[in-house]
């Protein structure tokens, strides 16, 4: 029986791609080949022969270098990544430079590297506190939790040592509206909280309840 020998492809170019080796025992006949801008993908010899297959398919993406989706520019075409979805170097209006699917700059889903994602969640809970401002004052800071810094157990109370005999003594402060206000004298810090700290809320935050009245109310 006559044997044929089949003729190698390697090293022959079918439109943007250059064939680089024979792939063994496949029927249809393929080849690996490579394409210009960078992709090596399997091909049947027939369509790359008849030409139906001229690229690895980057030769059917719109150009998209310059322009611009939302605060993205895109830059370069990347090629098409490891689960061939073509990509695109883009740069970001705030200087990053990120790879994105053409398919998501086209529908909208992407428009920035995630900085504008950022923004929007910052802005949200802007809004969000702003709203709990009650006459410009944000009550949601106004509780009874002291800090993690607090050396007297109280929020708004602090120690202090009088000028003269330097005798230990508590005070209670606030801050409403960038002014400070103070109440001063007092021997305990309990003292200084239930009737410094406490008046002084009273006195200068609008329509406030104090978890203390809250508990009686509740009785």
């Amino acid at each position: 029986m006559k044997e044929y020998k089949v003729k190698s492809a390697v090293g022959d170019r079918y439109g943007l791609l250059k064939v680089l080796e024979d792939v063994p025992e496949i029927r249809p006949r393929k080849v690996l080949a490579e394409c210009d801008c960078g992709v090596k993908k399997e091909f049947t010899l027939h369509s790359l022969k008849s030409g139906l297959t001229t690229s690895c398919g980057c030769a059917r993406i719109k150009d998209e270098v310059g322009k611009r989706y939302g605060k993205l520019k895109v830059i370069s075409n990347a090629g098409a990544n490891e689960r061939g979805k073509y990509m695109f170097e883009c740069v970001c209006d705030c200087g990053e430079k990120t790879m994105v699917q053409g398919a998501y700059l086209r529908n909208g889903d992407t428009t920035s590297c995630g900085c504008l994602k950022k923004e929007l969640e910052e802005d949200n809970l802007r809004n969000k506190y702003e709203e709990k401002r009650v006459n410009g004052v944000a009550l949601q800071l106004f509780d009874d939790k002291p800090r993690k810094n607090s050396s007297t157990g109280f929020r708004g109370v602090f120690k202090y040592y009088t000028r003269v005999s330097k005798e230990e003594r508590f005070g209670a402060w606030i801050t409403v509206n960038k002014k400070k206000y103070y109440k001063k004298g007092f021997n305990t810090p309990e003292e200084a909280y239930l009737n410094g700290r406490l008046i002084l809320e009273h006195k200068h935050l609008p329509n406030i309840v104090t978890s203390n009245e809250k508990s009686d109310m509740d009785k």
